[in-house]
């Protein structure tokens, strides 16, 4: 169709072929992108335009400008060509026995052969395609489904998908548009439609069954106790593991530790680390004399649990003596770390390197080179140091709530940082509001669900999230000052190594956030996270 100021302005095209991909009938609106009056080329932009055209109508695959189906489009409209081809568009006279036809109108091209040259040329396909709109009940006029009376009024997708347009072909709400995405969605699965939801719900329930299986397992440690405890057990036991540790790693026993009778706890020297062989127990100070030992009964067992001290979970005494076959001297002395006990006004205190060397022994690493013990304890130290800092952090932002919390968080990780800095230059911090380490769990092999989550990312996406596990876990159980008073709050902690330095230093990574026990903590995490993005993408720094 080529309009009046032809030729200086483009051709309307329009379809009366259909091919399986397009509504018969249907009018193409073809975009030129290059089109301006005084040059306007009518030979070679309306050969492009049919080229483009027969692209179309005979190209499986997707093409620049090309109209994409699904399969349930394609099934409809090849339907309908049918009734097209024997029909001539619908300006056959006769009708399908049994079905009285409608008066021709809206949608029915009246300039048609009535489908003589389909049915010259194609005989045999002309009359299965009669025998088929017998069969679904196909208007010969309109080429459109009669519904069977004796039925409830209701549409199919499909044929919801092609309701007639009150115009001729001028386009309406719901009519192609709102009707085509209806048909699509009709050729897909309810899971393919929904898998957004599907993905959140996945998600959701991980996490769930992940915080679940841990309640679980703090359970079941309690049921598989089947000796009485003379005393109740300190607040929140750790549960109990029989993985065996790494061989790298002397914090963490491959015994199970079980209660024993209460030792006395009051040590003030004490390291935070929980596990049965860490060097970070406490050598307790002894009785004064006068005071009775405890009666033993004859039959009591001397075995390594008995010395266990079911306060701390960590052996009663350690020792400072020179280890058989020893050839380095190593230092007595233990540093006080700057952690406050939550059980004493004083600091815990680090392993000697003395003890650390006794510790590795007893765990079965003799290989330890003696002259890298003192490295080793300074990294210790230095990276529980760090984690000391970060759980700081977190508790001077959300201890006073969540409102005041907010109030940082909402300006991003650098002004957080900054704040820190200034309190600490200024000595302005809250020493009653100080938090305090209660004890420490190592759990090497227990994977936390965001190290799992990552290395799934790491599997599918290996360019971008590919990373090693971390290859150590604790938990911190934290004493939280509030206003309304004292809560116990659990950090998770996971250790990660990275590539060295140039000059063959090693380095570490820890990601620290408080646990998902509660609604509370979930908050916390999203609103330091959410309040630095929200900071950087909203350009906070021009900003303010």
């Amino acid at each position: 169709m080529f309009p009046p100021e032809y030729p200086f302005a483009p051709p309307a095209i329009r379809m009366h072929t259909p091919s399986g991909r397009f509504q018969p009938s249907a009018r193409l609106c073809l975009s030129i992108s290059d089109f301006h009056p005084k040059s306007f080329n009518p030979a070679w932009e309306v050969s492009t335009i049919l080229i483009g055209l027969l692209s179309f109508m005979t190209s499986e695959e997707m093409t620049t400008g090309s109209v994409g189906a699904s399969e349930a489009e394609r099934r409809v409209l090849a339907a309908r060509s049918r009734w097209w081809n024997s029909t001539g568009g619908g300006s056959h006279v006769s009708s399908t026995p049994g079905v009285t036809p409608t008066a021709k109108g809206i949608n029915n091209v009246k300039a048609g052969d009535g489908g003589v040259k389909f049915r010259t040329e194609w005989p045999e396909l002309d009359q299965d395609n009669w025998k088929w709109m017998r069969e679904n009940r196909i208007d010969t006029n309109t080429g459109q489904l009669i519904p069977d009376p004796n039925a409830a009024a209701q549409c199919s997708p499909e044929t919801t998908a092609f309701r007639r347009r009150p115009n001729g072909s001028a386009p309406k709400i719901g009519a192609v548009v709102g009707g085509g995405h209806v048909a699509r969605e009709a050729g897909q699965g309810w899971m393919q439609r929904n898998k957004v939801w599907i993905g959140v719900a996945v998600m959701f329930g991980y996490a769930l069954l992940s915080r679940l299986l841990h309640l679980i397992s703090i359970m079941g440690w309690f049921w598989a106790d089947s000796q009485p405890a003379a005393k109740p057990a300190a607040p929140n036991p750790l549960a109990s593991s029989d993985k065996a540790p790494p061989p790298g790693c002397p914090m963490h026993s491959s015994t199970p530790p079980a209660p024993a009778p209460p030792a006395d706890s009051g040590s003030s020297g004490a390291c935070p680390v929980r596990s049965p062989d860490s060097p970070f127990y406490v050598q307790q100070n002894p009785k004064p004399e006068g005071t009775p030992a405890p009666s033993v009964p004859a039959n009591e067992n001397k075995s390594v649990l008995s010395k266990l001290n079911p306060l701390n979970y960590m052996f009663a005494s350690i020792s400072q003596e020179r280890a058989p076959g020893q050839s380095v001297d190593l230092s007595l002395e233990r540093e006080p770390s700057s952690i406050p006990r939550g059980d004493a006004d004083t600091n815990w205190e680090y392993p000697s390197p003395q003890q650390m060397y006794n510790a590795m022994l007893r765990k079965g690493h003799t290989d330890t080179p003696q002259d890298a013990v003192e490295a080793m304890v300074a990294v210790h130290n230095f990276l529980n140091e760090g984690a000391w800092d970060e759980i700081v952090r977190w508790e001077r932002l959300f201890a006073k709530g969540l409102g005041k919390g907010w109030e940082v968080c909402r300006r991003g990780e650098e002004n957080i940082a900054h704040e820190a800095a200034i309190q600490e230059m200024t000595g302005n911090t809250d020493e009653a509001g100080t938090p305090r380490l209660i004890r420490f769990q190592g759990r090497p092999k227990d994977l936390t669900p965001k190290a799992q989550i990552l290395q799934a990312l790491g599997w599918a996406y290996p360019s971008r999230f590919g990373t090693n596990p971390p290859f150590d876990r604790h938990d911190w159980f934290v004493m939280r000052q509030t206003p309304a008073g004292q809560k116990q709050v659990r950090y998770v902690i996971d250790y990660y190594s990275g590539p060295p330095e140039p000059t063959g230093e090693p380095v570490f990574y820890l990601d620290i956030r408080p646990a998902l026990d509660s609604p509370t903590a979930a908050v916390e995490r999203l609103m330091r996270w959410g309040g630095d993005v929200w900071w950087r993408a909203s350009g906070g720094a021009v900003r303010e």
